[in-house]
């Protein structure tokens, strides 16, 4: 195994959050610090939201993450859904241009722990 994907359907997105921000704002409180209160939902109902992509250190450069992240929206598409969204940080551009030659294009912006985030989509 070289990478991983995070991803979950917007309708179900709060209800997963919920879950989940409460062991990681414990982890993470020193180095978010006020962050967790200004942050915006990364997704919404109607979109099939990819949270977190990771491809190991000795795999990275080849591909694996454009495979990824080509195979989720091609699987998420196939399911129904008709937009796939994701959110890059502003200061990111090479990230962005690799979702960009993906398909995804800017729909507007996030605050993600006090910082502004592009939210991308890929809309069939």
């Amino acid at each position: 195994r070289a990478g991983m994907m995070i991803a979950v359907d917007g309708e179900h997105y709060r209800e997963q959050r919920d879950k989940m921000y409460p062991q990681l704002k414990e982890l993470f409180d020193v180095a978010f610090g006020k962050g967790w209160d200004e942050m915006e939902d990364e997704a919404k109902a109607g979109e099939f939201y990819i949270d977190s992509i990771g491809v190991l250190p000795q795999f990275r450069g080849i591909g694996i993450g454009a495979m990824l992240l080509s195979e989720m929206t091609r699987r998420a598409h196939e399911a129904g859904h008709e937009h796939v969204a994701l959110i890059v940080d502003e200061d990111n551009p090479s990230a962005e241009k690799l979702y960009t030659r993906l398909g995804f294009r800017r729909v507007g912006t996030r605050m993600f722990f006090g910082h502004r985030m592009w939210h991308l989509r890929h809309t069939i």
